[in-house]
């Protein structure tokens, strides 16, 4: 029985050493120099493995038929190890890797037993030995195929890698059991151009990308014949974006269809790009359609496709929202060969600009007319257009009794365009989410200066301080006059484990720069039990904010909006916090900042 026992302990203990030890590397060239780029490069699992002297200066070995570096590292899924082997080895150039894991463990991070990397074409290479020897096979799919001669003679062993498998173990999957990933240069997309018309040289009527493992597309490739009503044209393209800016140009619509062989959108596979003219269109086949319209007075679109080539019978038909037009979220879709899922992002181009995934709208608010101090607040938004204004612009937004001044931007960098206008001021950040996405489709993101000083509140005319406590907790005072006197504040407290944590707080997260700590806050002292419900006080201009009742776990409590659009928050007169779920008790010092 012991004897059993410690089996089974030196197995579990071997596992564990082989998958997550040093790991031997074997780099192979066919130069005497071993200079890039290599055949392949393997990390092995073993007991023991023998490091160079300098790892930035090794050894190169003659072998029978080729060339060999040793050496001992970590290797992490992906290609990555201590020392950039492979990336230097093949120094850019185009390299499938394929990594195999411990039995029953595939796809898991820390259980990687070897992983082979192989120079991206379908050439014949023999190991340094001249013993073996390996030839891929590219297309849609890549087929490994091994000999046991060193002329690629002697079929050993066949290995088909899927477009599933790429990247699948960044999210901890496996695809037959392998995950496998591009390194250096990405292989092109070869792209296919359909027209109505035979010299290929109006707008195209579709564009459809696929990602192979080569594209074989020639250079220059003429207008071609395409089943018996359409022409095309075949080439390769490293950006399905700018391809299609380049084809339709700014001002023809279109609306980009990208699919995936996975459900977290990682690792395109097909793009099909559609024009968006709202006419029928017939599709190569010569026997269905499509017709996609766009309406963009309120930001939508329809696809429909039909199953025959005049768009009379329809087989599908998809409406896009604005919501999902303007924040391109990975939705999944059916029709997948993966037990896993697929997920399929549209996005829109053609409209007065190119297309707008990764561009957002901001609109800064400020309190001077030139619009040229720190801003008040700061709104990056999803939009279904996003365009810039010729030159800037300061305009004039009243808001009761009060002015505000605003300017309007299209932007790439959130980071970088934040940071130019808040420089040094600390602002604390609220990201809003699609309601029931679990904050994972972002909406819009505010940020609000929070450097202590007395601010005019855009939604409501009063004005407002927010501070951070040292233990981590936002302060967010309100007061009814610009003199913000701490007798005529009402404070709201966001608990310190909401903040900077990326919690997930209805459809919000909220974060903070470096703001200064709030060394004291004065409020004023109450006994008084709070009532069921709070009703804020009507104001003439503008329209009181809407108090909307949610059960909690003292009957009904008034979540209300004063500072924060769409903030709920939990009054406790004289202070207000963020309900997170947790039961609290209600002492009247109960939370105060």
């Amino acid at each position: 029985m012991l004897i059993l026992l410690s089996v089974l302990l030196v197995a579990i203990w071997l596992a564990a050493t082989l998958a997550t030890g040093l790991k031997t590397s074997v780099v192979e060239y066919a130069n005497s120099s071993c200079a890039a780029p290599a055949v392949t490069v393997s990390f092995t699992s073993a007991f023991m493995c023998t490091p160079q002297m300098n790892h930035y200066n090794p050894v190169c070995v003659k072998n029978a038929a080729g060339y060999s570096v040793s050496d001992c590292t970590n290797y992490n899924r992906g290609g990555w190890d201590d020392f950039d082997i492979a990336n230097n080895a093949f120094n850019g150039y185009s390299f499938l890797g394929v990594e195999q894991y411990v039995q029953g463990r595939c796809g898991s991070f820390d259980s990687i037993a070897s992983a082979k990397l192989y120079r991206l074409d379908e050439n014949c290479y023999s190991n340094a030995a001249g013993t073996e020897s390996h030839q891929l096979t590219l297309g849609h799919s890549a087929t490994i195929t091994t000999f046991s001669d060193g002329m690629c003679g002697n079929v050993a062993t066949t290995t088909t890698v899927r477009q599933a498998a790429m990247g699948a173990s960044r999210a901890s999957f496996c695809v037959d059991e392998l995950t496998a990933y591009f390194g250096g240069s990405r292989p092109n997309l070869t792209v296919v151009a359909i027209y109505d018309e035979s010299t290929c040289s109006s707008s195209p009527s579709q564009l459809k990308f696929s990602q192979d493992f080569v594209c074989k597309s020639p250079t220059n490739a003429p207008c071609q014949s395409q089943g018996s009503s359409h022409f095309s044209v075949s080439s390769c393209a490293s950006d399905f974006l700018g391809y299609a800016t380049t084809v339709f140009g700014w001002n023809t619509p279109y609306l980009i269809v990208e699919d995936f062989p996975n459900p977290w959108c990682n690792d395109v596979e097909f793009v099909t790009i559609y024009t968006a003219d709202g006419s029928c269109h017939s599709n190569a086949d010569d026997s269905t359609s499509f017709r996609v319209t766009i309406n963009t007075a309120d930001g939508t679109a329809t696809v429909t496709t039909y199953s025959d080539p005049a768009c009379n019978f329809v087989a599908s038909d998809t409406y896009l929202d604005s919501q999902t037009l303007s924040t391109s979220p990975c939705l999944s879709r059916g029709g997948c060969e993966y037990w896993f899922g697929c997920g399929r992002r549209y996005v829109l181009g053609g409209l007065s600009g190119p297309p707008t995934v990764g561009k957002k709208t901001a609109l800064v608010l400020y309190e001077d007319s030139w619009c040229a101090v720190t801003p008040v607040v700061l709104v990056i938004s999803n939009t279904f257009q996003c365009t810039s204004p010729a030159a800037p612009v300061c305009d004039t937004l009243f808001n009761g009794p009060n002015t505000v001044y605003q300017t309007r931007e299209c932007i790439d960098s959130v980071d970088t365009y934040v940071s130019s206008k808040f420089q040094s001021t600390p602002y604390l950040i609220a990201e809003y989410y699609a309601n029931g996405t679990n904050c994972q489709v972002q909406t819009n993101v505010t940020m609000y200066a929070a450097d202590g000083k007395c601010h005019l509140s855009i939604y409501d005319g009063t004005y407002f301080t927010i501070t951070q406590r040292s233990d981590g907790a936002v302060i967010a005072s309100n007061y009814p006059t610009p003199l913000c006197k701490d007798t005529d504040a009402v404070v709201y407290v966001l608990d310190y484990w909401n903040v900077n944590t990326g919690t997930c707080m209805g459809d919000r997260i909220f974060r903070t720069s470096q703001m200064p700590l709030a060394t004291n806050v004065s409020t004023p002292a109450t006994t008084t039990p709070p009532p069921s419900t709070w009703t804020p006080t009507p104001t003439p201009t503008p329209t009181p904010t809407q108090v909307t009742e949610v059960p909690v776990e003292d009957d009904i409590e008034a979540r209300l909006n004063i500072m924060f659009p769409a903030w709920l928050w939990d009054p406790l007169p004289p202070q207000a916090f963020v309900n997170d779920g947790r039961r609290h008790h209600r002492s009247p010092s109960h939370r105060r900042p």
